[in-house]
């Protein structure tokens, strides 16, 4: 294995793993528990649930989609799918 196509592994793999890490953190807010909540910012949370439950989709949406933007076997097979998840 050369050396650009293993560090282009190591980038992927460490990419992929924080992605994932952020989305096991951020759905711990999926529970509607708002003990959860950072207290400092707990009222605006529970004042804001809806939206803050948009916002926690979309991000866990977008960084579950983020390793096929970057996956080069993605994007020679379905061209299509790597564009559209990118919009």
């Amino acid at each position: 294995m050369t050396t650009r196509r293993l560090s282009r592994r190591i980038g992927w793999s460490t990419m992929a793993l924080l992605s994932l890490v952020i989305v096991i953190a951020a759905s711990q807010y999926f529970a509607f528990d708002s003990s959860r909540y950072f207290e400092e910012q707990r009222a605006v949370y529970v004042a804001r649930q809806g939206v803050l439950y948009l916002h926690i989709t979309g991000a866990v949406v977008a960084l579950t989609m983020l390793p096929l933007q970057f996956a080069a076997y993605v994007r020679r097979r379905w061209p299509l799918v790597h564009r559209a998840s990118w919009r």
